[in-house]
């Protein structure tokens, strides 16, 4: 149904009717390629527009109420949600619609109106662009995170193919593991004013706590990305990355400058409390106690069993409880090609995460070339005799719901962010033999460290 009104607000975005969300995409400078990029569109100032279209093609009343499309008065009318707004569709990780941001042209309130939470959009577990941009972050190793529709956009069309964006709220824990499944660097790009700040000092701490690296851009005062850019183009931008600090001397900086002596302590104890790898602890207590002026041993123990508002505190329990991908190597294989055969949409995801390296035997291999190589086919007809009498009946059940395959699809990139850690353990090991071969002890010592950290780090995940 979101794809039929995608349809439906791209088609009266050129029409005369979307004449004002036109003249508005251009006063603000966004590229027609980027509004074919992002799918914008125009939902028209009236009741019903969209209530025709879907009813004409089958959908109830009901129905249409209960996608989060339109809203019903006291009066039990129900009628289109979004009026007289620029709108901006909200894609899943496999590129369907599963919700509008929209923005109001004319005169009223609120001036952002988003879809209501439905079975396939939880807000606080999709980012803007993501999946647009998923591709460039895997590349990059880096992810750029901002607020805002039109920001996320600008930087895209500026060169900056790796920015994604919260949806209206504050970041979340599942949001910042969504985005850290793709990438080890966060990057957040915040405005200048005190929300702003606020803002910049919890997502970098939930990041440094999950594990990932970060730095904190903050735009100069009275500017955000899309002002920034628009205004002085992408050197301005630039030069405020080349000045960034890194995440926790940001929050460090913030901390020391806004809080008072009992408040700086207990941000230190939610920010510890939070960091659930062990090596990653040992790292950042001292630095924390260094940098606010706390006994580290003291700050330690405070810490022990204490969870603070910002972290991932569920993370760990969803690792231990998924069952998917862990059983034998044929089975493993088996289940994920039967993901993509009933979810074709993310073959490209999962190609791009390095799956091929993932896969055990030899025919899950040829079939996955086969399925890379010919994206946009119908999977079926690339089987061959003996994958169909497999593979069809699972097909023929039809694809899971939404919120079933964001939660498959997520389980699947931690078993392979959980492989890559693992290479990594035995690249590492063999360096320290190396080092210790060739009589190198300081490059031993340095290696021997690090790689204590990843034991602790596979016996907390273990």
């Amino acid at each position: 149904m979101h794809g039929l009104a995608q349809d439906y607000f791209r088609e009266m975005l050129h029409a005369d009717a979307g004449r004002a969300a036109v003249d508005y995409l251009d006063r603000r400078g966004v590229a027609p390629e980027m509004r074919e990029f992002f799918g914008l569109g125009y939902a028209p100032d009236e009741w019903e527009g969209l209530k025709r279209r879907l009813r004409s093609k089958g959908f109830s009343e009901q129905d249409i109420f209960d996608s989060g499309l339109a809203s019903r008065s006291e009066s039990g009318r129900v009628y289109d949600r979004f009026r007289g707004r620029l709108t901006f569709p909200i894609e899943d990780l496999g590129g369907r619609v599963i919700a509008f941001g929209a923005r109001i042209l004319i005169s009223g309130e609120p001036k952002y109106l988003n879809s209501p939470e439905s079975p396939i959009y939880t807000k606080g577990a999709q980012l803007y662009g993501l999946a647009k941009a998923r591709g460039a972050i895997t590349k990059a190793r880096r992810g750029l995170l901002t607020e805002g529709y039109l920001d996320v956009i600008s930087l895209h069309q500026f060169g900056y193919a790796n920015a994604c964006g919260v949806l209206g709220t504050a970041l979340t824990p599942e949001q910042v593991k969504r985005l850290c499944g793709f990438c080890p660097q966060v990057d957040l790009i915040f405005d200048g004013d005190d929300a702003g700040r606020k803002a910049a000092l919890r997502s970098a701490a939930m990041i440094l706590a999950h594990g990932a690296g970060c730095r904190v851009v903050i735009m100069p005062q009275g500017e955000d990305v899309d002002s920034l850019l628009q205004a002085h183009g992408r050197p301005a931008l630039d030069a405020c990355f080349a000045s960034a600090p890194e995440g926790l001397e940001y929050c460090l900086g913030m901390v020391r400058d806004n809080f008072s002596p009992k408040e700086m302590l207990d941000w230190a104890r939610g920010f510890a409390g939070n960091v659930r790898d062990p090596g990653l602890a040992s790292f950042f207590l001292p630095r924390l106690a260094s940098g606010l002026g706390f006994d580290a041993a003291a700050l330690s123990r405070d810490a022990s069993g204490k969870r603070g508002p910002v972290g991932t505190a569920g993370a760990a329990d969803a690792r231990k409880t998924a069952p998917r991908f862990r059983g034998s190597k044929t089975a493993r294989d088996t289940e994920i090609l039967e993901f993509v055969i009933r979810n074709p949409d993310y073959i490209a995801l999962l190609d791009s995460l390095g799956i091929r390296d993932f896969l055990s035997t030899q025919r899950a291999t040829q079939f996955w070339e086969i399925l890379a190589a010919r994206p946009g086919e119908d999977v079926i007809a690339l089987l061959d005799a003996k994958q169909k009498s497999f593979y069809v009946p699972k097909f023929l059940a039809g694809p899971e719901q939404e919120d079933k395959v964001e939660s498959v699809f997520l389980d699947l990139s931690n078993i392979l962010a959980e492989t890559r850690r693992k290479s990594e353990f035995e690249k590492m090991k063999d360096a320290l033999r190396q080092a210790k071969a060739g009589g190198d002890d300081a490059e031993y010592k340095r290696l021997l460290a690090i790689l204590n950290s990843l034991v602790r780090r596979e016996d907390e995940q273990s």
